[in-house]
């Protein structure tokens, strides 16, 4: 689950209106490469847009892509697979730390599956590691990590404990911390013992203690931390998956995805599964949720359902989950538990897709 992120992405999963363009790129760190997979972008926006811009309206509307190989912030700041997005009043590139198929689709909406895919297996961890005098707090994910802040004591630093507990609640309270989200501290065990005890006192039970830390061992540190974070998320989505077969049996599923587009538009959808790397193409009325399926894109107002399905679920308070076709039950590209009485009999799951408030707050 992700909690905190630098900047806001609510703008991207609220666009409705107008023409939307989403391109995903591989990035090879080849100038020549990106500027030919930049070339193919804006002839395939082209040949998509033909039907309803005139030629000045394509040339504005695609010139902030065009710039692109002109400029040089593709090889100076991004440094994996990127994502542009585009309408007729704004342009934004996204570094994309996570394997992308490129495509370039002008649609409604933006094509968000993999900015989902994206949050739903990142996860934003505190580390505090506890030297001998000193504090040093970092924040950290599966592909970056940053310094948040750093103190020194006078004399032992077992006897500031007090003091320890008041500078990270302060911090944790400047970043806004969702206290769910996993806090590892590594070095000095009695900082360790009492920190803990203190957040299980308050209800803020999520942290963990790592032993035989030192600064030397700090990258293998890290790259523990993320591992196990990774193979917390395969349960949490294996869980997941239980809790639809629970629901299956509480007759709280609907697999159907005309009456899944009715029910999302009301709001009583409260947990989606969606199938990744397919593409269901047509058109969703958002306000009465009818649905028109198409076997092939038709024309730009044509949109992928599945995507839609997820950013009305997500607008409307539910919970997204994205995984390949092949682990979803029965395969279905499609799942969705709705609202009932019988909702508080599913057994109490760990929130472990994508929900509005943590994709908002997505880099």
């Amino acid at each position: 689950m992700v909690t905190i992120r630098k900047n806001n992405l609510r703008p991207i999963i609220d666009s409705f209106s107008g023409i939307h363009l989403t391109a995903y790129v591989v990035n090879d760190q080849k100038k020549a490469s990106i500027n030919r997979k930049i070339d193919r972008i804006i002839a395939e926006a082209k040949k998509q847009l033909a039907p309803v811009m005139s030629k000045a309206q394509m040339n504005k509307f695609l010139a902030p892509i065009i710039f692109l190989k002109e400029d040089d912030i593709l090889n100076s700041k991004i440094s994996g697979n990127f994502g542009l997005f585009r309408t007729e009043n704004s342009f934004r590139i996204l570094n994309i730390p996570i394997s992308v198929e490129e495509i370039c689709v002008i649609a409604t909406t933006f094509h968000v599956k993999p900015l989902l895919r994206w949050i739903q297996n990142d996860n934003d961890f505190l580390f505090l590691s506890v030297e001998e005098k000193s504090l040093t707090l970092y924040i950290g994910n599966q592909n970056s990590i940053r310094l948040v802040d750093a103190v020194i004591f006078e004399g032992s630093i077992n006897s500031h404990l007090n003091d320890i507990y008041f500078w990270v609640t302060e911090n944790l309270e400047c970043l806004k911390w969702d206290f769910k989200s996993p806090f590892f501290i590594a070095g000095n065990p009695k900082v360790a013992r009492y920190l803990t005890r203190k957040s299980v006192k308050n209800n803020r039970s999520n942290y963990h203690a790592i032993d035989f830390y030192t600064e030397e061992n700090f990258s293998e540190t890290l790259f523990n931390i993320r591992n196990i974070l990774k193979i917390e998320n395969k349960k949490m989505q294996k869980l997941a998956i239980l809790e639809f077969y629970n629901a299956e049996d509480l007759n709280i599923i609907e697999k159907d995805i005309f009456k899944i587009a009715k029910k999302s538009v009301t709001g009583t959808v409260k947990k989606l599964i969606i199938a990744d790397g397919i593409t269901v193409f047509g058109k969703l009325n958002r306000s009465t949720g009818d649905l028109i399926v198409h076997s092939k894109l038709q024309d730009h107002e044509d949109d992928d359902i599945l995507d839609d399905l997820a950013q009305i679920v997500l607008a409307n308070g539910g919970e997204v989950i994205v995984l390949p076709i092949e682990d979803i039950p029965n395969m279905s590209l499609v799942l969705a538990i709705v609202e009932s009485t019988h909702l508080n009999e599913l057994p109490l799951m760990k929130n472990d897709g994508v929900t509005r408030s943590n994709f908002a707050e997505v880099v």
